[in-house]
């Protein structure tokens, strides 16, 4: 491993590397600056892929450049916000709905859960 790389590693991690991790780095192919943060998104596409979907979008990040990586992390981070506002948007209308029908069967939210008919 070159000291620049090493040193922007240590950077970005802030953390001194051990060489542990220098010789992982080395068996998977990370030699240059760029090819580290080519590695960083792609387990951040790896992630939310994850999260999103239920499984992990295989890449092989050597046929994509840099730029469309980050491309692609910047469209699931979006993906996930946009699902996150719905859930939130869901919540306060399922919180409303209970409320309401709560209210005209005279019993409290707490209740409905308990009776497992709340939204």
């Amino acid at each position: 491993m070159n000291n620049n790389l090493k040193r922007y590693i240590e950077i970005t991690r802030q953390s001194k590397l051990t060489d542990f991790e220098i010789n992982f780095y080395d068996e998977i192919g990370i030699k240059t600056i760029n090819d580290f943060k080519k590695s960083e998104q792609y387990q951040a596409i790896s992630d939310m892929s994850k999260e999103l979907h239920g499984s992990r979008l295989r890449l092989d990040i050597d046929e994509y450049s840099l730029k469309e990586l980050e491309e692609m992390t910047n469209d699931f981070a979006s993906q996930i916000i946009e699902r996150n506002d719905r859930r939130a948007n869901k919540s306060t209308e399922d919180f409303v709905n209970n409320k309401l029908l709560a209210e005209s069967l005279g019993v409290t939210i707490e209740d409905l859960e308990r009776w497992e008919v709340a939204y």
